[in-house]
Parts: structure tokens; C-alpha cells; sequence
């Protein structure tokens, strides 16, 4: 694609000398280091292939990023996100803007990823709570690109501090209101070309192009592929895990864009693994072998975990799971379908590894967090108990639930009492509620979910599996016991 920048109604002045080429690679949103989809697309090593061959073909190259890598994947729960920075050190980033799930280790763990990093970090809008700068982060880099000044600054989501785990120091400013401020200085400083690196919903990616003049933005957050174009500033974000790179070509004349071209690179199997990096994502994947294998939590009690059981009654080991979906949501209650439970076994008491905790939960659904109203939440419960027996797709696994149901009354009319928190729910009352975004989406006939108004987004949630890995890494032993959650009834009984 290209876009020709000419200024006033008349034409261009022809100019004796070359404009500057220069050449932007860009990433965002990229959690795994080695390829997804089968082996289909994106790993490290083929981006490293890529970069080679942009800078060979154009000195004047960045290679720029917009955030989300420390978390959340199956890696990260046991290295913290260290293997995504070692990676980014070995193909050479220039320059990256924290994304939100870079806070979700807690802001102790950032700094020292941060620190481990080969190239800055930004974000403009990020404080601690005394005013000064989040771990001496800059708010921007200037770079000389072929002898054009190019400032970078970085701005971050403010639902970070909702979403992630950023403790209380740390503080999220308006993104646009501090671009505001930060451009002038930029620009009186000689860029020449301002980019804005950014981490935003869409919606305020084209309110900073509105509102602000900057020459480009680079985003991430949304994992689809996505061009825009506000006024004379375009918008480009590329996906997610590395699948494709963003490429934008800029020439510069007289310290202004004049011409600017772009495409997005494959980086599939066609394209070869450059061997030093393979090396490199070969050794992590020897040690997640093995560490998959070490202990992760002591379980004082066996779990039951046979399919059979759980979709038809309240177990342990489904209250341990639905209490590590409330927990790392934050949410008021939690509900997952005993279909996820996929171990199919009663798991003995002792150790449990992390491997274990993957099969118990092998999905790959994100754990989400709705906002529901209470008449909303009997819906979403009466639908659980719909189908009852063995076969049963939808019977729940809950946590700060306790249901009373008549297996006997028609389906729809089965819940006799429903409680959040040991309170009677009221139907117009709102309730947090965390589940899987499969079923979020309708996944088993949950029709009354898509319309939930979303409170944590998909590509901010953690994966089933690594919510319970990182549930059962803050206890050193876990006892899950039957509680009465879920009670069958029979008989006259008040309704809710």
C-alpha cells in the first residue's frame, strides 16, 4: 500500500536531493516465542531472518514493538517472562512500549525484565505514585535514522490498573492528554517524524491521531490485523504471536513524510529459521520440558477429576478450579463447566506438577470477567442445569456460588435458591463474574453471555491452565474440600 503526503492544492516543487528511505519493522501483542498454528506461522528465529534481510536491503531500519510479551503463556508461568526478553534481546529490538500484561507478575518482576532488556522501554503515561517516572522509564527516544530525527514515545492503556497487577504504585495518566503535553517538546527538540508506539484500544488510537499531531501510529491490544486512517495519520496493528510483521517504508524530504508504503510479511514456513535463535528457543524448550515435570504444589487431599462425576455434581477439584478463575479475575463469583475438567481421573493426593495442572485444564480458553446483573446470572445458571447426567456439557463448577436446584422441575425452573457471596442474589443487582471465554462467546448454548458487558477483554486473559498454574504457585499446600455449592433438592421448596 502507499500513501503520497502532498502539501497545498498545487504541485509538489521537484528537489535535488534523495529523500531519506527509512524503514520501520513492527510487532505487537506477541507471547510465544516459538510458532503457532501448527508450526504454520511466527517464531523468532523466522523473524530474525526477516529483520536480517530488511536492514540489508535499508540501513536506516527500527525494529519497534507495542507491547504484551512477559505474559500470559505456558512459558511464562515458569520463567516470568525472562525467555520473551532474552528473545527480543537476540533479534535486535530497538525500542518497546509496555502493554498491560507486562504488569502482571507484579511491578517488582517488570523492573527486573526491564533491566534484563537490550533496549528501552517507554510509556508516556505510566508514573508511580510520587509523580517520578515508573522504574526510570523514558517518556520517549530520540534516534538519528540516516540523518533524520525520529521521536518515539510509548502510551499504555489506563485499564492496566484494573486488568493486570500493578499494586498501588503505579499510576496511569490520560494517554492523550500526556501526548499532548509530550509532542511540543518532541518537536522542539528537531523531530522530524513523531511516532506515537502505543498500547490502546482503536477508539483512542484514532482519538490521539484526532487530537494530537502525530506522523504515525504503531499499536497493539487488539489481536486482529487492522489499518486506519484519522486525518493524515494511519494507524497499523498486526495481529498477534508474530504471525505477520508489520512493514512501513517512509521516505522523508525536507524534514517532512512525503511518501509512505507498507505491507505485512508473512513470517510462515517459507520463510527459514535463522539457526542462532533457533538454538536459543530450543534450550528454553528443554528446560519448560523439564520444569513441566517439577513439583508444583503439595494436594493434602486426592481430586476428583473424572468426567463422569464432574458433570453431574459439585467436586474438590472443580471448586479449586473455579476458585483460581475468581482469584485471578477478581471477581464476585465463578463459574466453569465440569466438561473443561479433561483429566478424566480421580489425581492422589501429593504432588501435583505443572503438567498435571495443564491436563487437568488443556485449553487454551481465556478466563474472562463480565459484569452481570443478577436476573442475568440465574439465567446463566438455570442454562448450567438444563441438561442433567453424564453427557452433560454445561453442569457448573462454582466458586462463591451455592445453588439449590430441583433436578425434577422443568428445565429453566430448576434453581430454588441462588447466593453470591452467602447473600441472596437480587435481580437487579450487578455481579462480577468470571468464566471461560469460550462459553462467554455462547460456547454450550450460553445465549445469554455475548451480550455481557466485558469487563476483562480476551486478549487480556490469562489461559484456564495458566490461571490455576498461577492460583496453585502462591500455595505451598492445597486441601479443596466439598462444600455445599451445589445442593440437589427435592420436594416443595421456595423459588428464587
Amino acid at each position: 500500500m502507499k500513501l503520497l503526503f502532498l502539501l497545498g492544492l498545487g504541485l509538489v516543487s521537484p528537489v535535488l536531493a534523495a529523500p531519506t528511505h527509512i524503514t520501520l519493522l513492527h510487532l505487537n501483542d506477541v507471547y510465544e516465542y516459538a510458532s503457532v498454528d501448527d508450526g504454520r506461522k511466527g517464531s523468532f528465529a523466522r523473524l530474525e531472518t526477516l529483520r536480517r534481510q530488511a536492514v540489508a536491503a535499508n540501513p536506516n531500519t527500527l525494529f519497534l514493538f507495542s507491547g504484551d510479551t512477559l505474559s500470559p503463556s505456558v512459558a511464562s508461568s515458569f520463567f516470568r517472562g525472562r525467555q520473551m526478553i532474552e528473545m527480543w534481546n537476540a533479534i535486535h529490538l530497538d525500542v518497546a512500549t509496555l502493554g498491560n500484561h507486562e504488569f502482571d507478575f507484579g511491578p517488582e518482576v517488570l523492573r527486573q525484565r526491564m533491566g534484563e532488556s537490550h533496549f528501552p522501554w517507554l510509556a508516556a503515561n505510566v508514573r508511580d505514585r510520587a509523580g517520578g517516572s515508573f522504574a526510570r522509564m523514558p517518556e520517549y527516544v530520540m534516534r538519528d535514522v540516516g540523518g533524520v530525527k525520529v521521536g518515539i514515545f510509548g502510551l499504555l492503556t489506563p485499564d492496566t490498573g484494573e486488568t493486570s497487577n500493578c499494586g498501588s504504585e503505579v499510576v496511569f495518566r490520560d494517554p492523550v492528554e500526556a501526548a499532548r503535553l509530550l509532542v511540543p517538546r518532541l518537536r522542539s527538540q528537531g523531530a522530524q517524524v513523531v511516532v506515537a508506539l502505543t498500547h490502546l484500544s482503536l477508539a483512542d488510537d484514532k482519538r490521539l491521531a484526532r487530537e494530537v499531531s502525530v506522523d504515525l501510529i504503531l499499536g497493539g491490544h487488539e489481536h486482529e490485523p487492522s489499518e486506519s486512517l484519522v486525518g493524515a495519520t494511519p494507524i497499523f496493528k498486526w495481529g498477534s504471536d508474530a504471525r505477520i510483521l508489520g512493514k512501513v517504508d517512509l521516505q522523508v524530504d525536507g524534514g517532512r513524510i512525503v511518501e509512505m508504503d507498507w505491507q505485512g510479511l508473512s513470517v510462515g514456513r517459507s520463510v527459514a529459521s535463522e539457526a542462532g535463535v533457533t538454538r536459543l528457543a530450543a534450550h528454553y524448550e528443554e528446560q519448560l520440558a523439564r520444569q513441566l515435570d517439577e513439583p508444583l504444589v503439595k494436594v493434602a487431599v486426592e481430586l476428583e477429576g473424572r468426567s463422569s462425576v464432574c458433570r453431574q455434581q459439585e467436586t474438590n477439584l472443580g471448586n479449586l478450579v473455579a476458585d483460581a478463575m475468581r482469584e485471578q479475575t477478581g471477581a464476585d463469583c465463578a463459574l466453569i463447566t465440569g466438561s473443561s475438567i479433561r483429566v478424566d481421573r480421580v489425581v492422589p493426593a501429593g504432588v501435583l506438577t505443572r503438567r498435571q495442572a495443564m491436563m487437568i485444564l488443556p485449553y487454551e480458553n481465556g478466563v474472562v470477567k463480565v459484569r452481570l446483573s443478577g436476573r442475568e446470572l440465574l439465567a446463566v445458571v438455570e442454562h448450567s442445569l438444563s441438561v442433567l447426567g453424564a453427557d452433560s456439557n454445561s453442569f457448573p463448577q462454582v466458586s462463591r456460588l451455592r445453588i439449590r436446584y430441583d433436578p425434577a422441575r422443568l428445565p429453566g425452573q430448576r434453581v430454588l435458591q441462588l447466593q453470591v457471596a452467602g447473600q441472596p442474589v437480587r435481580p437487579e443487582a450487578d455481579y462480577t463474574f468470571a468464566c471461560s471465554e469460550f462459553i462467554r462467546k455462547g460456547g454450550c448454548g450460553y445465549e445469554m453471555l455475548p451480550q455481557a458487558k466485558l469487563l476483562v477483554e480476551p486478549h487480556d486473559a490469562p489461559a484456564e491452565g495458566v490461571a490455576l498454574i498461577e492460583y496453585l504457585h502462591h500455595h505451598k499446600v492445597v486441601s479443596p474440600r466439598l462444600e455445599g455449592r451445589i445442593q440437589t433438592v427435592t420436594g416443595p421448596e421456595h423459588t428464587v
